[in-house]
């Protein structure tokens, strides 16, 4: 678009969707639908606008010049036309959760998806405005929440695995990551500070942990919902792969905050305090 004039106008787009709407639910009258906002374009423009790569990509491509034309002009006509499409996709953002509330069977995803944070390696290398693979992560990240959220799927034990790389994983400390074949997804990550811990926000009924055990192994702290549940001893005499090293066993239904913190610790024959992850498993038995 070369102005906001040319992109969808609110009133066309809720008319759109009203339709759209009401041909799914005349058509599948059993199913439930879910319905996303808008990314937030303009945080997209501001990390990426320092790239070089990226005006050339622009310029060459010509996407969107209301937003991306001439990106470091910061006059005041430069910085109204970018506001615009703010406001436009704000706009469509608020007839999009309007006409899904007036839809049967719909669900909205509370402008998740237009809240994600957004950084330039979320964004495509390809044409520096669609999302990189870790941009599509993050976006069906908030996505997955809100669907358990707000109850979208059927009752039933579902399994997710969350991989060492997984972007819903929160890191602290400095950790390295090191790469096998036989390791969950073909990869570990592992502390390289004493004290290094891993996060991660879930919801469901029981979690696990998957990790190497090796003879450099320690032993880490557990705590879910702030409360110490466990520890992790991660030593072995030969190392082994994709071990489960923790258990919760049951939680109550909803959402739940795990920590794993490195200790000083370790079994008396271990050489080091390693705290391996591969990977961390959620059940949901869909009580």
């Amino acid at each position: 678009a070369e102005t906001v004039d040319e992109l969808p106008s609110p009133h066309a787009a809720r008319a759109d969707l009203v339709a759209t709407l009401a041909t799914l639910n005349a058509g599948l009258p059993d199913a439930k639908i879910f319905v996303a906002s808008i990314p937030n374009l303009t945080q997209m423009y501001l990390a990426a606008r320092d790239s070089a790569q990226a005006r050339l990509t622009w310029a060459v491509t010509g996407f969107c010049p209301v937003l991306l034309s001439d990106p470091l002009d910061r006059s005041p006509a430069a910085v109204a036309r970018r506001a615009s499409v703010e406001t436009r996709v704000n706009a469509l953002n608020i007839v999009i959760r309007a006409a899904c509330a007036a839809a049967e069977r719909c669900w909205h995803d509370g402008d998740a998806v237009h809240d994600v944070p957004i950084a330039l390696g979320d964004i495509s290398t390809r044409d520096y405005f669609h999302p990189s693979i870790e941009g599509q992560a993050k976006i069906a990240a908030a996505t997955w929440d809100k669907v358990i959220e707000k109850g979208v799927l059927e009752s039933g034990h579902t399994v997710t695995t969350f991989d060492d790389v997984s972007p819903r994983i929160a890191w602290s400390g400095t950790w390295a990551t090191t790469s096998s074949t036989r390791d969950f997804g073909g990869s570990v990550r592992y502390p390289k500070t004493l004290g290094a811990g891993y996060y991660l926000r879930f919801t469901g009924t029981k979690v696990l942990i998957e990790a190497r055990t090796t003879p450099s192994s320690g032993i880490s702290e557990v705590r879910i919902d702030g409360k110490l549940v466990g520890k992790i001893d991660g030593y072995s005499p030969m190392t082994r792969y994709r071990q489960i090293v923790f258990e919760s066993g049951a939680l109550p239904s909803g959402a739940h905050t795990l920590i794993v913190s490195a200790t000083p610790e370790k079994f008396p024959e271990s050489s080091g305090r390693n705290a391996i992850l591969d990977a961390i498993i959620v059940e949901d038995a869909g009580w």
